[in-house]
């Protein structure tokens, strides 16, 4: 596998798509890395400073370090799109990565330009693997541009990392991560029947670092869940027992049986869902995840502001999904008629205390006070 070569093209360089599929593919020598943004982004001098030093540093708690890529390419400035479509064109396996979140259906529509192109250029390979908590429809509908050789090109995905805001120290984008990380991906059916896709889709895993799995969608959903819901959750029950920072919310005894028995919660949600899940593994993921969260220092503003969509009605999707949903099959399961005694229960009521009182999470920013 060392012979080949591919073409890595990340849209999005926020936090997490620097911090994890860009820090992962610095360590090759055998991608070509592109990072794709825009020149009108909010951050600016974020851009500004990417194509400057064409790299950021790396902070996690064993130390800073720089992460280096080959180009930085806009896709509001005519010539770097015509270089960045340059680059689709070449004979070589294509990796595309996507870290935007609700900007996943307008840059759907210049990859599905971008694509139209290579599909008329190349038989290569192309894998577009979307690093999205939700992937949006207008990004799996790509898969009609797949070539003859491939029955799709969006692969389904797990990214989990927790990573804080850009930052700008001292002229370099800073981005912090924790240690922990995890990328796992799922093949197609017809992987086996050609032997080019196969081993190109082999070599982008292995260069990467993503853990091949057949029950992606699966982890997906436990992520999603146990790390997700049960922070979020944490963070709300925090206000509720009056702490404003989590670590010390969580290493108090309180605190600790919130957490425990919120994580609980959410495990007999992922066996409702998944009876076949293996219980020794959602018990590892299940104490894996509360070291996480325990050792997560921000604030409660912070943990929430991650709530904050574009629109109100993709707020009110994302709590259901994290925290309504997951409720509403614990009231089944349990076959209670109340849920006072859940804490995804308690969770849901103290959002509703202070959506009521006018408290409006999408104007939280990090650090913000909640009173």
């Amino acid at each position: 596998m060392d012979s080949l070569q591919a073409t890595h093209v990340h849209f999005g360089p926020g936090s997490l798509g620097l911090g994890l599929p860009i820090e992962r593919s610095s360590g090759t020598t055998n991608l070509t890395t592109l990072v794709v943004g825009r020149e009108a982004s909010s951050n600016r001098d974020a851009v500004e400073s990417l194509m400057a030093n064409r790299g950021f540093r790396h902070q996690m708690a064993e130390g800073v370090r720089e992460v280096y890529f080959d180009k930085f390419l806009r896709t509001d400035v005519n010539s770097e799109v015509g270089d960045l479509t340059s680059q689709f064109r070449v004979n070589q396996p294509l990796v595309i990565t996507t870290a935007v979140k609700n900007g996943q259906p307008s840059m759907a529509v210049l990859l599905s330009e971008l694509l139209t192109a290579r599909r008329e250029s190349t038989p290569a390979p192309t894998f577009l693997i979307p690093c999205e908590n939700i992937v949006h429809p207008t990004i799996e509908n790509l898969n009609r541009l797949a070539n003859s050789e491939q029955t799709k090109i969006v692969f389904t995905n797990m990214v989990d990392r927790m990573c804080e805001p850009v930052a700008i120290v001292n002229g370099w984008v800073q981005v912090e991560t924790e240690m922990y990380s995890k990328w796992m991906i799922e093949p197609p059916a017809d992987l086996a029947e050609s032997a080019e896709l196969s081993s190109s889709f082999h070599f982008v895993a292995e260069e990467l670092g993503i853990e091949v799995r057949h029950d992606c969608a699966i982890q997906k959903e436990l992520k999603f869940l146990l790390m997700n819901g049960t922070h979020a959750c944490f963070a709300l029950l925090a206000i509720e027992y009056g702490f404003s920072e989590l670590t010390t919310f969580g290493h108090t005894a309180e605190g600790r049986s919130v957490l425990e028995t919120t994580l609980d919660e959410f495990c007999v949600v992922m066996k409702a869902r998944f009876p076949m899940f293996p219980q020794s593994e959602l018990m590892e993921t299940r104490s894996q995840f509360a070291k996480r969260i325990l050792s997560h220092t921000k604030d409660v503003a912070a943990v929430l502001s991650r709530l904050k969509p574009d629109s109100y009605a993709d707020l009110i999707a994302d709590l259901g999904k994290k925290l309504t949903d997951p409720y509403d099959t614990l009231l089944k399961v349990s076959g209670a008629v109340s849920g006072d005694e859940f804490m995804i229960g308690r969770a849901l009521e103290v959002l509703k205390d202070l959506l009521r009182a006018g408290f409006d999470i999408r104007e939280l920013r990090n650090g913000d006070p909640l009173s």
